[in-house]
């Protein structure tokens, strides 16, 4: 998860080209993981505030 977090401050990569980056078989799984590690969905302004520090 703390790489799919990297890759999302880098601002490169949409989140299914980083769920699949990341080994996940499906975005949707992907986006639902991030949600309950992290406490918020991927592409938010909490997952770049966060991103940034």
């Amino acid at each position: 998860m703390n790489e799919a977090k990297r890759l999302i401050a880098l601002g490169k990569h949409s989140s299914k080209e980083i769920a699949f980056l990341t080994g996940f078989s499906s975005p949707q799984y992907f986006c639902n993981a991030y949600r309950r590690f992290f406490g918020h969905p991927p592409f938010t302004p909490a997952s770049t505030k966060s991103s940034a520090k």
